[in-house]
């Protein structure tokens, strides 16, 4: 979802000034509300509730290369799924394939926002806005009546149910990320491409300040992603009840190897356009689907 290059770090300064708005996300409950507010006023689309719903973002050239896959990986499972897409800048035909599959497939429960990205500064590379604002939108489904929201990369495909994978974690769990505390950066010891939050008051204001302070920060200039560096920031100055309520996701949630176990397979980086991962796709859509425009 990204068409310009970013710096691959922080650098001292540019990580000072989002440790300071996420550190006062927590002192300050007012902070950055007014852009949640006005972020909350301009969706357009439809607000699931009374679920559990998994949850990916993308913009026209992802929803053509993995949504739709994604989608259809989902329409060969016999349960029923419930998702959201998050649509950045959507042009009508994506719009309308949307539509036409959400009338195509009765055990995929499909619903959508539409996100016009006001709140990405112009500076910056369309990426750090893609990658935030699906965090940006969860404690609004959250607030909605969504029971457990799982968070994903859009581009995957389903090779099993999340859900009972869910089931198997601690029952004081309320928010799940995949932690690597092996690494030394502060923006890659906390990966983004699987969260989970559960419905209660914890989850539901530890996302929130995620959200405002998002906000907050991909409204100025930045010079790498933000998505992964905020809840690191994040977790760390939450108080210790808190902390004691956020867990780390089994392994099996999400695979980059295509393991057999995992609940969905998630290409990153040069293997999006892989062989591998293009048979993992093939894989899980059986027949394939064909939406028209």
């Amino acid at each position: 979802m990204q068409n310009q290059k970013t710096r691959r770090k922080h650098s001292g300064f540019s990580r000072l000034r989002i440790w300071f708005s996420t550190a006062w996300t927590v002192i300050d409950n007012s902070y950055g509300e007014d852009r949640l507010a006005d972020f909350r006023d301009r969706l357009v689309g439809t607000m699931p509730n009374g679920e559990d719903l998994i949850l990916a973002a993308c913009d026209d050239n992802y929803f053509e290369k993995f949504a739709l896959s994604l989608l259809s990986s989902m329409s060969t499972r016999l349960a029923t799924h419930a998702i959201h897409l998050h649509l950045l800048r959507p042009s009508k035909e994506t719009i309308a394939k949307a539509e036409a599959f959400r009338n195509s497939y009765a055990n995929v429960r499909l619903s959508y926002t539409i996100d016009a990205c006001e709140d990405a500064h112009k500076s910056n590379p369309n990426g750090i806005y893609y990658t935030a604002a699906r965090f940006i939108l969860a404690p609004l489904l959250l607030e909605a009546g969504v029971k457990r929201l799982f968070i994903i990369d859009v581009d995957s495909v389903i090779n099993k149910s999340p859900w009972p994978i869910i089931d198997s974690m601690p029952e004081d769990t309320s928010v799940g990320f995949v932690f690597r505390p092996e690494k030394r950066r502060a923006w890659q010891k906390v990966l983004a491409n699987a969260v989970l939050f559960e419905s209660d008051a914890v989850s539901q204001l530890f996302a929130k300040r995620f959200a405002r302070a998002l906000l907050m920060n991909v409204s100025r200039p930045q010079e790498y992603y933000v998505d992964q560096i905020i809840p690191h920031y994040l977790i760390e100055r939450s108080g210790q009840s808190t902390r004691s309520r956020i867990k780390s996701l089994p392994a099996s949630l999400n695979s980059l190897d295509y393991a057999e176990d995992a609940a969905f397979w998630t290409a990153k980086g040069v293997d999006k356009h892989s062989e591998e991962f293009a048979a993992a796709q093939r894989a899980q859509i059986a027949p394939p689907m064909q939406i028209a425009g």
